[in-house]
């Protein structure tokens, strides 16, 4: 899914992709539903492994951003996400990927 994501990003002329961290997820979780004690191992998959996967690293923004999701539910703040500066070896990785270029 990510690499849709960049490649549209890509598309559009976005110069970096962030992430956020597994851990800032279980923050952000919806307080009506069950919400897990620990991170799951799919959502360290989901987030942090998927990060790992595609080179992104912790970054530190100037400003925190807000992660939540849910309008009525309270702001998650972070600055600290994975990012991905969409430079053209990453372009290039992208078309490989998904067949548009030989590598």
């Amino acid at each position: 899914m990510l690499a849709n994501v960049l490649r549209l990003a890509a598309a559009a002329e976005v110069r970096a992709m962030y992430l956020c961290r597994a851990e800032d997820v279980l923050r952000a979780c919806h307080r009506q539903f069950p919400v897990p004690r620990v991170v799951p191992a799919a959502w360290r998959t989901t987030y942090d492994a998927t990060a790992e996967f595609f080179g992104m690293k912790l970054v530190r923004l100037k400003e925190d951003v807000n992660i939540q999701i849910f309008q009525r539910q309270p702001r998650v703040a972070t600055n600290c996400v994975y990012g991905l500066s969409i430079t053209p070896a990453v372009e290039g990785k992208l078309r490989i990927l998904f067949g548009e270029d030989k590598p």
